[in-house]
């Protein structure tokens, strides 16, 4: 593997080259979560890009402009932006690969990414990984939480908002509530694989409604619990084999 930077947004990224034993015609981009969720969730999507380069794919994870290590101030970010950098980030893939036969995985809020840049890209297919249902909701469970660590009750409404040690100013906020799966238009060929760490009867209802609009998707759940909207795991690293395995197994 090898760190780069590319786009014109200077993205920070890690390629895997496959396994020369067993190299497929598959290229897979990961989209992490964000917040705090991106440092809980670190280790666990690098094994998971180890995994699936050892299975022969190419893989390559990135962080998102204005996160991370990619450049950009954080106080000026949108959703539309980190829409822009996964185009960019499948367009390097591509380059890196020379794979034309690409795939996402998306974890959390980089699920619901996911599946928006899946509207307009031809993928082989969609993994959304624990994904977060609607924006609005993924931002009154950081304030919870924010609320339990910190002892302290923060407005929402506010122009800018802190939760959980990161800044969410108004714009990131703004763009954030409008993001919803159920909206979400996918291609009839696009092969969608749900991949949850515990029964989510909102998210199985919402799978299903996007399922009778004709999308084809199967859910898997396995039992490597992720812990997202428990105080008592906010700050622990996600550690999960199982899960990882089940990934790994969708996209072959």
């Amino acid at each position: 593997m090898h760190a780069l930077l590319f786009g014109e947004r200077q993205l920070y990224g890690v390629y895997h080259e496959p396994s020369p034993l067993n190299e497929r015609d598959s290229a897979i981009l990961l989209c992490s979560p964000i917040g705090l969720e991106y440092i809980r969730s670190y280790w666990a999507l690098k094994q998971l890009a180890n995994k699936l380069s050892r299975a022969g794919h190419h893989v390559l994870r990135f962080d998102y402009s204005h996160t991370g290590n990619s450049a950009g101030a954080s106080n000026k970010v949108t959703v539309e932006n980190w829409l822009e950098d996964i185009k960019t980030a499948l367009k390097e893939l591509r380059a890196l690969s020379g794979i034309r036969r690409y795939s996402i995985v998306g974890l959390r809020f980089g699920a619901l990414l996911a599946a928006s840049a899946a509207e307009s890209q031809k993928l082989e297919n969609l993994i959304l990984w624990d994904p977060v249902i609607s924006g609005p909701e993924h931002l009154h469970a950081l304030q919870k939480l924010d609320s339990q660590r910190f002892n302290r009750s923060q407005d929402l409404t506010s122009p800018d908002v802190e939760l959980l040690g990161f800044p969410y100013p108004s714009s990131l906020k703004t763009s954030i509530e409008a993001q919803n799966l159920i909206e979400k238009k996918f291609p009839d060929n696009l092969q969608i694989h749900c991949v949850v760490s515990e029964e989510r009867p909102d998210l199985l209802n919402t799978l299903e409604l996007i399922s009778a609009s004709g999308a084809r998707i199967d859910c898997t759940v396995t039992a490597d619990a992720g812990h997202w909207d428990e105080f008592r795991s906010v700050e622990d690293a996600l550690i999960v084999n199982p899960i990882l395995d089940t990934i790994v197994e969708k996209v072959k």
